[in-house]
Order: C-alpha cells, then sequence, then structure tokens
C-alpha cells in the first residue's frame, strides 16, 4: 500500500502497525489486545498463522473473549493444524475452491513484482532461465506466468506428487533442489515450511 493509500484508510479507520514478533511472543499478544478490545468479543483474522504461538493464552487470558480465527493462507493452516488441540474454533478458508482465483492473482502478481527491479536495469525477464521451488496453487501460477512470458521455467517440489503434476503440465522437472537452481537465472521459492531439501538448496546457493 502507498502512503497515500495509507493516509486516505486513515482518515477513516483505526490503523495499527503489525509485526510478526509482536504476536510470537504471548505476553506482547496479550498486552495488544488488551490495549486495543478490553473485554470485548473479539474474532482473529489472521493471514500467515502468526496468532498460533499465542492462541493458548490468549484465550486463556484475555479479558474479552476470543470466538474464533480466520486463516486465509496454506502456511497458516498448517501452523494452525501443527498444534493439535485448539483452544478455540479455527476456521481455515485455505484450502476452499474460493482461494484458487487469488491463487492465481498472487502468482501474476509476484511475476510483476519480480519484473519491477529488472526492469530498471534496463534488462527483461524473457529467455532466462528459471527455477520454481514448490508447486502448490501460487508456485503453479507463477510457473505459468513465466512461462507465457517465454522463460524456461524448471520446477522443483519436495512432494514427488506435486513434481508428476508439473512434468504433466509441460514443464521440466528435478529431483532435487540443488540440480533446479543449477543454471537458474532467476529462482522463486515457495517452500515456506522449514525442511531438508530447503536447507540443502539454501546453503549450496551461499556458497561463493
Amino acid at each position: 500500500m502507498t502512503g497515500e493509500a495509507l493516509a486516505e484508510v486513515r482518515r477513516s479507520y483505526a490503523v495499527h502497525a503489525l509485526t510478526r514478533e509482536l504476536f510470537a511472543d504471548p505476553t506482547s499478544a496479550l498486552e495488544y489486545l488488551e490495549d486495543t478490545a478490553p473485554g470485548r468479543d473479539v474474532v482473529l483474522l489472521d493471514i500467515g498463522g502468526y496468532y498460533a504461538p499465542s492462541l493458548d493464552t490468549l484465550v486463556d487470558k484475555f479479558s474479552g473473549r476470543i470466538l474464533g480465527v480466520v486463516e486465509d493462507t496454506e502456511n497458516g493452516h498448517q501452523r494452525y493444524e501443527a498444534l493439535g488441540q485448539l483452544p478455540c474454533p479455527v476456521f481455515s478458508v485455505a484450502r476452499s475452491p474460493l482461494k484458487d482465483c487469488e491463487d492465481h492473482l498472487v502468482g501474476r502478481s509476484i511475476v510483476f513484482s519480480t519484473e519491477a527491479p529488472v526492469r530498471t536495469r534496463g534488462d527483461i525477464l524473457t529467455s532466462r532461465d528459471a527455477c520454481v521451488i514448490g508447486f502448490g496453487k501460487v508456485g503453479r501460477s507463477i510457473a505459468q506466468t513465466l512461462r507465457a512470458h517465454d522463460l524456461r521455467v524448471v520446477v522443483y517440489d519436495s512432494d514427488p506428487v506435486k513434481r508428476v503434476q508439473a512434468h504433466a503440465q509441460g514443464f521440466r522437472t528435478t529431483a532435487t533442489c540443488t540440480e533446479a537452481i543449477h543454471k537458474a537465472g532467476l529462482v522463486l521459492s515457495l517452500r515456506l515450511r522449514r525442511h531438508p531439501a530447503r536447507h540443502r538448496c539454501t546453503r549450496h546457493r551461499s556458497q561463493p
């Protein structure tokens, strides 16, 4: 959001500067809610599972009531799923068919934003070798958009089923992350969870 747009919104609504760190700490998360909505019934709208680390404390100690959480993303869905026993209802729309349209547009937006710094250098993405790590809904959209821009796209996903799906859609795939990024001039990673394949990939890219 631009500064001008933010100023316009602030003229009509209260806008709070929130950070991931704020809700990672149960004490600071509770203090924020008590300062913002003491004693009230609250529904938490989450985009990424950032309330998950503090949810038990918020439900147990907040002076109002946490009626539930609405989670929008797959990453957040997995964070709440990992909690096991939930202290309040959590409604996830991450895997709803209605999210497919949004995920497709997110993928296109990511490619557009990637192009911007390249264009400022007087360069273009066309005809480059590109690697997409993660072939979920957003990764699929990114791969398709890059291909539509005439990039040569290779796909890697730690899930062999996703690799088969990518191959069936005409993308070149690899069995390892290291192989996928070997010749890539552009790497876009959608793997948000920490897993061994990503660590190996990251270490390989950091070597001189």
